[in-house]
Order: structure tokens, then sequence, then C-alpha cells
């Protein structure tokens, strides 16, 4: 229960440090509560490290190319989840069209992303995934680029959200499998419980990430004499050039794993 308490405290403290970032303008109380949450944290790392049967086993991150999996799932999750939280509301408050017409504009890029997943999948058998990884970070950068380009024009747009889904598969099954693999068996369960919460992690600082950006730059833009609609078209681009920077910061990460990875299968476990 202790253990279950200082986690809890810890990511809730972290998640809510990002939320209001923005809000808080980065003074003391952001800065306060994020070294809080991260010596929460810490106490609880310590705390797992010294029970002999913890509540997450976190030697999993000794593995270095486990770790790098780790930091690209949080990030590549992330940005994925923020931009499904922005592209509704572009559409809606931007372009003024109702819940449905939305769903409908953003359904074709749903679909090949849940297509491209399993194709991705079995390609993995016979390439190194970090390329995978590499080549999708690279794709994704370049639509978040195309998004602040023709944030205007809402064909681009649902053109552009169907090529970001289709790459984002790239990364993220890529990622998942590969960053298994780098674990011995026997800590296959407890990196699969990591990537779980990793994943919970991503899409809470994620949404809260777009949201607290995109109503920021549209009031900022609203303040400037921008009517309503421009201000989320302008709102929606500026944060955009947040994703584009933590792409290009996935595309470092996954050059990295080429180095501290290794190619090597699965162990099986004997029974």
């Amino acid at each position: 229960m202790p253990s279950l308490l200082l986690v809890a405290a810890g990511l809730s403290g972290l998640i809510v440090a990002v939320s209001f970032f923005v809000a808080w303008n980065g003074d003391w109380r952001f800065w306060a509560l994020l070294a809080a949450s991260i010596a929460v944290l810490a106490v609880f790392v310590v705390a797992q490290l010294r029970m002999t049967h913890p509540l997450i086993e976190v030697r999993v991150f000794a593995y270095p190319g486990f770790s790098l999996g780790m930091m690209i799932l949080l990030m590549a999750s992330g940005g994925v989840l923020g931009l499904n939280f922005m592209l509704p509301i572009l559409l809606q408050r931007g372009y003024g069209f109702g819940s449905l017409v939305a769903a409908l504009i953003l359904l074709p890029g749903a679909v090949v992303g849940a297509i491209s997943a399993p194709m991705i999948g079995g390609a993995l058998k016979n390439h190194f995934p970090p390329k995978f990884i590499v080549t999708g970070f690279v794709i994704v950068t370049v639509m978040d680029v195309v998004f602040i380009a023709t944030s205007g024009n809402v064909w681009a747009v649902a053109l552009a959200y169907a090529a970001f889904m289709a790459f984002s598969g790239f990364v993220l099954v890529p990622d998942q499998t590969h960053s298994l693999n780098q674990l011995p068996a026997r800590l296959n369960a407890d990196g699969s419980a990591v990537m779980n919460t990793v994943q919970q992690l991503a899409g809470a600082i994620g949404t809260a990430v777009a949201s607290a950006l995109l109503s920021e730059f549209a009031a900022a833009a609203a303040d400037g004499g921008a009517s309503d609609a421009e201000s989320y078209l302008l709102g929606f681009a500026h944060s955009m050039w947040v994703l584009t920077g933590v792409a290009i910061a996935g595309i470092v990460l996954a050059a990295l794993m080429f180095h501290f990875s290794t190619r090597r299968p699965p162990e099986l476990e004997q029974v």
C-alpha cells in the first residue's frame, strides 16, 4: 500500500505540474511541485530496490535499450494523443464543423493507423526495429510541419493526419516490441507492466500539454485581434511547433538505439 501511494502521488504531481506550467507561467509553483514529485518518485524507486517483491521491478531500467524505448514511447504516445486531442477542437472551433463531420474527416486517418500497425508488426521479423522507428519519426516530423503550413486547409489536414497515423505505427509498434526484447525473459512481465504505466502517463501528459498549449496560443491570438475561428487556427499551428520539437528529439533517441540496444531475440524461459 505505501508503494502504491508513493507512485500515485509522484505521477499525479508530475502530471499536475506539467498541466499547469503555462497557467503558472513556469513560476515557483511549477518548480516546487515538479521537485516534490521527483523526490517522491525517488523514494518510491529506493523502496522498490529494497523490497523482495516490489510493486514495480525498477531494475528493468538498468537495460539501456529498454530505457531508451520507454522514453521514445512516452514521447511518441504523448505526441499522438496530444494531436488527437487538438484536431477535433481545430475542426469544430477553427473550421466550424459539427462533431459528426469532424469525426468523419478524421476517420480515414484512424483506419489507416489501424491497418498499418499489424503490417508493420509482420515486417519486424526481417528488419532491425530501430530502422522503422527512425523512419517513422522522420515522417512524423515532416507531417507536423505540414500541419503547421497547411492548418488553414481542411483537406490538407486530413491527408496529413492519415500519413501521421500510418507512420506513428512505425514508431509505436517496433518500439514496444524491441524494448521488451532488450530484457531477459524473467523480466518480461515487469517490463510489460512498466510499459503500460508509461503509456498511461504519456496519455495524461500529452493531452494536458496539448490542452494548455492550444488554450494559451488561441487566447494570445484572440488578444491580438483574431476572430474566434482564426485564433484556434493560429493556436493549433503554434502548438504543433512543440510537437515538432518532440518528434525531432525522438529521431535523436531512435538513432541512439542503434548503439545502446541489441539485436538478440527474446530469451525462452524453460519450464
